[in-house]
């Protein structure tokens, strides 16, 4: 998430939405062109701690959104009417517990 923020600084921000159950911060990844009260999308993915795949994932839809900007005009379209909120992680208790303790935990801790 750092990366692309760095990357692309005039396009996502990472912003810390709080912490999880077992203190772990949370953040969401912010695709914004500019302007106020504009209609948003929401993705989360990591809901099932051990579909390890969706994070892989969400983290590859965020680096094509960022690429794509100003590339691919569906992409810029988009972002020039509404934001979009990515949350790569959204279960990362479960996610942790799943790389330190069971592979097969499906839940939250």
């Amino acid at each position: 998430m750092d990366t692309l923020v760095a990357s692309h600084p005039n396009l996502i921000t990472k912003v810390h939405i709080g912490n999880s159950y077992e203190n772990r911060p949370m953040y969401a990844l912010t695709f914004s062109t500019g302007g106020v009260s504009r209609p948003a999308i929401w993705v989360d993915a990591g809901i099932h701690s051990r579909e390890w795949v969706t994070q892989a994932s969400a983290a590859w839809i965020a680096n094509k959104i960022a690429s794509d900007y100003g590339v691919d005009p569906s992409v810029t379209s988009v972002l020039g009417q509404m934001d979009i909120y990515l949350m790569i992680v959204t279960n990362p208790d479960g996610y942790v517990f799943t790389h330190t303790n069971n592979r097969m935990w499906r839940k939250t801790r």
